[in-house]
């Protein structure tokens, strides 16, 4: 929930200051819009988003879930970051703009895979060493 609030309030805020803070640029009017629209596109994905992609795979670490999360992570950053970046930019057309989408797709599988993890319970067994129950 905080990891939503502070989002939610920092991308917010990052919207509204787009305009004065693309001027300190100096950049050209094409330029610009196209920054622009991936600011916004990213600031809005992210308030939904990011939050369950990088702070649940934190939760999973720290229960000793690391092989599980650190072959999504990198897996989903090989085949969705990259290669949908690959694709969407240069032969979609979406130029720098798919390389953006192609980020935000890269996330959402990550939170679909991270929440089927969390949710089956096998995080909680994750540890190669034994479990010690006290009665």
């Amino acid at each position: 929930m905080y990891a939503y609030i502070s989002m939610i309030v920092l991308n917010v805020t990052i919207i509204f200051a787009c305009p004065y803070i693309l001027d300190i640029f100096h950049l050209s009017k094409e330029t610009t819009a196209i920054t622009s629209q991936i600011i916004i596109f990213h600031n809005i994905s992210a308030c939904f988003i990011w939050p369950l992609s990088f702070t649940l795979p934190n939760t999973l670490r720290a229960s000793n879930d690391v092989r599980y999360t650190m072959l999504v992570g990198v897996g989903s950053m090989w085949i969705f970051r990259i290669g949908f970046g690959f694709i969407l930019a240069k032969y979609v057309g979406m130029g720098v703009f798919g390389v953006w989408v192609a980020m935000v797709i890269d996330w959402f599988i990550r939170t679909i895979f991270f929440m089927l993890r969390y949710n089956s319970h096998k995080w909680e067994i994750s540890s190669n060493e034994p479990v010690i129950i006290k009665q």
